[in-house]
């Protein structure tokens, strides 16, 4: 580990030359590549020193966490970018001390780890599809000292167990939390546990307002003020902070998205009551409001004809009756 903590901007998908599973890269940086989310004017612990991207000179042999073997075997599936910058974020997951710093640099964490599970996907012969269709265990072989070496970090698949990805132990990453200065830090991993629960699957995933029947599909839990609970609580924190903005706008777009489902669990009452709360508090954007009235004033009329939904059928009180799920 290393005695003073740097915490670096970066935008993964400006970098240049992402590896294949096969070719070299360049390790040039885009000098102009600077996450929104990372840039934060609050004030820092004096432990915590922040370097601009064009401060930090790209060198695999200044990687600190991982081992010369583990560097090796990564540059098989991913960019010496890639394993730089996700050696240097989990560096800083363990030495940050104040909460802006510590969020700062999970937000990039998050990025970063998408545009590695990206790059593991599209190797054109993954390590679990070596033997056959299906997630195996060459998979704990092959990144098996990723789970072993970093608490929250776990290996899994999506598309019914076919590709591999990757999710977070979040009450690992809560207790982390706890040990920094200040609590925004422990504010946003709060909203990250209301979303996705103990595990956050880093893509491919239901949140917990909707209701998984299986690998593809469901209901929607509008009704249930999963959703209301959720985007007060955002609120509340954006009001303190610019920091993650990006990644909370990502749950407003799945939040309307689930909410115009079109397949229910609860009943037509329950999800107008929480339509209400939502839009008189202005818990979304202007269209998103317009919307969701929309939607509330079909289930009142009764004609469940919903051409804006995903099911053009609206479907009601499904853990009651019976509905198909889109399966």
């Amino acid at each position: 580990m290393i005695r003073q903590s740097i915490t670096v901007g970066w935008t993964f998908l400006l970098l240049v030359g992402f590896a294949s599973c096969s070719g070299g890269e360049s390790n040039e940086i885009d000098e102009n590549a600077k996450s929104k989310d990372a840039q934060t004017t609050s004030t820092t612990s004096e432990d915590d020193e922040f370097l601009g991207i064009d401060n930090v000179v790209l060198d695999l042999k200044k990687v600190q966490f991982f081992m010369p073997e583990e560097v090796k075997m990564l540059q098989k599936y991913t960019s010496d970018s890639v394993i730089f910058f996700m050696d240097l974020g989990i560096v800083n997951y363990f030495e940050l001390n104040s909460d802006t710093a510590f969020l700062s640099n999970l937000i990039e964490l998050e990025s970063l780890m998408k545009q590695f599970v990206e790059d593991v996907q599209n190797c054109p012969t993954p390590p679990y599809q070596t033997k056959g269709l299906y997630y195996s265990e060459e998979i704990e072989e092959e990144f098996g000292f990723l789970q072993f070496a970093i608490p929250f970090f776990i290996n899994t698949c999506v598309a019914e167990c076919t590709q591999y990805s990757v999710a977070w132990n979040l009450n690992e990453i809560k207790e982390r939390v706890q040990k920094t200065v200040g609590t925004l830090d422990d504010d946003f991993v709060e909203l990250l546990l209301m979303a996705h629960g103990e595990i956050m699957g880093v893509e491919g995933v239901f949140l917990s307002w909707f209701y998984q029947t299986w690998d593809y599909g469901g209901a929607s839990l509008l009704g249930d003020k999963s959703m209301y609970s959720f985007l007060k609580k955002v609120k509340q924190f954006e009001a303190k902070t610019t920091l993650g903005k990006d990644w909370l706008n990502k749950y407003r777009l799945d939040i309307l998205a689930v909410a115009l489902h079109g397949c229910y669990e609860k009943k037509a009452v329950q999800i107008v009551e929480e339509i209400k709360l939502i839009t008189t508090e202005q818990l979304l954007d202007d269209d998103a409001i317009t919307t969701l009235k929309k939607l509330a004033e079909i289930i009142k009329s009764g004609d469940l004809s919903c051409p804006f939904c995903h099911f053009k059928t609206i479907q009601l009180n499904c853990e009651e009756g019976e509905c198909n799920y889109g399966g």
